[in-house]
């Protein structure tokens, strides 16, 4: 690798800095979302953004258990993502979600149990908040651990929240707006420095084509749209901004092709990253089963750049 691994490794630049925001990266827990760039939108609410804007929950029409592996930088880092998510009618929904992130080789993770709450006002307008536990935590029998004097303690946890607004102002566009990790929020584990875990404001905006699909005139194209929608989101972490742009279109009831770009200036996933993803939707009886994959590669100075996510959801 091109970098040395441990600053590749989420976090591990707290081993060499006095004080650092290195922890809980802004990064995809979601197939469906990577396979767009990371830009997930607000079209169906649900799981798929609720983790970046929990007013996405106030969307969301059916429940969703889901599950998701991800394997990034070559299985330097491995994720693991559960959630589900309890609409109430039309007007509030709660969603629970958790993650799990660290290295291959167990040395370091990152923990996080979310409980979020959207409500909806007005049929077009959705408001949420979300409670976050963040857990950071080194092996304590790991020798490069033992012998570093930075670490006055192996593990650190906080509480945390976020908030978000999110708007259906005309038909198929949908706007939001979400601030996570609003409450300060210190994990470090050294007495000597801290490890702030910064804000992470994002503005994002979703559309779905099927709305101008009736005045095309190409019977396939026309098809196409009605099952397609476009993302933007703009992110802004510490001093670092992301663009990402993503693209989903169903060409059957079974079958989803995603693509998405995005441009990050931070340090775990700089450059360019360019992603392709695809999705199956099975019916189980009265329950939904999609099964997503996502792939992405990192253009960059990295060497191990590439990341796979596999995630299943079950809507019932």
């Amino acid at each position: 690798m091109s970098r040395i691994f441990f600053l590749i490794l989420i976090a591990f630049a707290l081993m060499f800095v006095s004080a650092s925001e290195g922890a809980f990266q802004d990064v995809d827990f979601d197939a469906r979302s990577a396979g767009m760039g990371g830009a997930s939108g607000l079209v169906d609410g649900g799981l798929t953004a609720a983790s970046n804007n929990v007013a996405a929950l106030g969307f969301a029409d059916d429940i969703q258990i889901g599950l998701t592996h991800s394997s990034i930088f070559a299985d330097l880092v491995r994720a693991e993502f559960i959630g589900i998510s309890l609409p109430f009618g039309k007007l509030a929904s709660l969603g629970l979600w958790g993650s799990i992130l660290g290295d291959a080789k167990g040395v370091y993770s990152e923990r996080m149990i979310s409980v979020g709450y959207a409500v909806k006002p007005a049929s077009n307008l959705a408001l949420g908040l979300a409670v976050k536990f963040l857990r950071t935590g080194y092996d304590p029998e790991d020798e490069a651990i033992k012998a570093n004097p930075y670490f006055s303690k192996t593990s650190a946890s906080a509480f945390t929240g976020d908030i978000g607004v999110a708007v259906n102002p005309s038909e198929g566009l949908f706007i939001g707006i979400s601030l996570q990790n609003v409450i300060p929020t210190d994990v470090s584990i050294s007495s000597s420095s801290e490890d702030q875990v910064p804000v992470i404001a994002r503005a994002s905006i979703s559309y779905k084509f099927s709305s101008i699909a009736s005045g095309v005139q190409q019977e396939f194209i026309g098809k196409l749209l009605t099952r397609s929608q476009g993302n933007f989101e703009l992110s802004q972490r510490s001093n670092d901004t992301t663009i990402r742009l993503g693209m989903e279109s169903w060409l059957s009831d079974i079958l989803a092709v995603r693509f998405g770009y995005a441009y990050c200036g931070g340090e775990l996933q700089g450059g360019s990253i360019f992603s392709l993803g695809g999705g199956l939707n099975l019916k189980l009886g009265g329950v939904r089963l999609t099964l997503d994959y996502a792939y992405q590669t990192v253009i960059g100075d990295l060497v191990d750049n590439t990341s796979h996510r596999i995630s299943s959801t079950f809507i019932f």
